[in-house]
């Protein structure tokens, strides 16, 4: 498997959120920039792309008695989002070439997206 960072799709996630917000908890906007992160893996498994996981930073899970902070991620407080994929050992040129294919078709899309609403709120 292999680890991507989502970096540059936080941050102009956060130059969204940061034009539209006037005040506000910054709780809220940084919720709003993981929710961008985790729509993009979303977008990736309808595009079928399975095996992989977005990890976001300050995601919080109680299991029994143990909380876990950056929940997901190899380590605690991991500083920012990115996602994993699993690859499956076996898989043929063509197999790769897809997922690559559709990785950057969604990578493209969500910049393309970010991009208009920075103009729009601009």
């Amino acid at each position: 498997s292999f680890g991507v960072t989502l970096d540059a799709l936080a941050a102009k996630a956060s130059a969204v959120e940061a034009a539209r917000r006037t005040g506000g908890p910054a709780a809220d906007a940084r919720s709003a920039v993981n929710d961008r992160c985790t729509k993009f893996g979303s977008m990736l498994f309808t595009r079928c792309v399975s095996g992989t996981r977005v990890v976001v930073p300050d995601k919080r899970q109680q299991i029994g008695p143990h909380a876990f902070v950056g929940f997901g991620a190899s380590i605690d407080d991991y500083p920012g989002p990115y996602f994993t994929v699993a690859v499956a050992l076996g898989a043929d040129d063509a197999e790769l070439d897809g997922f690559l294919e559709r990785l950057g078709k969604t990578f493209a899309q969500v910049h393309k997206q970010l991009d208009k609403e920075i103009r729009q709120v601009d």
